[in-house]
């Protein structure tokens, strides 16, 4: 496993059979030149929501983060059509690197 972040065991497996994807191929996210993220703030955590394109199929990573811990997944999954659209109108007008 990664020493970046951590996961618990049933939750990946749980959301490889109901998404198809492996939280084992996150750092693939990560190293996405055109990730992108939204964050969301709970109580005592930040939430993040992080986009990157998989052979050219954008996926949502969503990995939470507190204090003094590491990183935990919580969840892999495909885009939704609204997602896309957000996803796409920031490569075309908000990401200078495109």
């Amino acid at each position: 496993m990664n020493k970046l972040y951590l996961w618990k065991e049933t939750k990946r497996k749980a959301n490889l059979v109901k998404h198809g994807l492996d939280f084992i191929d996150a750092d693939l996210v990560f190293s996405d030149k055109y990730r992108y993220e939204i964050e969301s703030t709970y109580p005592l955590a930040v939430r993040k929501h992080i986009f990157a394109l998989l052979s050219e199929i954008l996926t949502v990573l969503t990995v939470i983060y507190q204090v003094d811990k590491m990183p935990h997944i919580v969840s892999f999954r495909y885009a939704y059509k609204a997602e896309c659209e957000i996803y796409n109108a920031w490569l075309e007008y908000d990401n200078n690197d495109v």
